[in-house]
């Protein structure tokens, strides 16, 4: 399964696993840029998404 972010693309939000895959590093990283305000996660019932806005502006897209 292959990930990227642009801008086309519909997806709306990812899993923390599917961000961290998107973004090439580490779930930890995901929540550590979470605890530090970089990223958003929202919950979602039981799921914690994080937004795909978020991510395209983490890595400059």
């Amino acid at each position: 399964m292959s990930f990227s972010i642009s801008p086309d693309q519909r997806q709306l939000g990812y899993s923390i696993k599917n961000a961290a895959r998107a973004v090439d590093c580490s779930e930890r990283t995901i929540y550590n840029l979470v605890d530090s305000g970089k990223l958003r996660l929202i919950k979602v019932g039981r799921r914690s998404i994080v937004p795909a806005s978020d991510l395209r502006s983490l890595v400059g897209e």
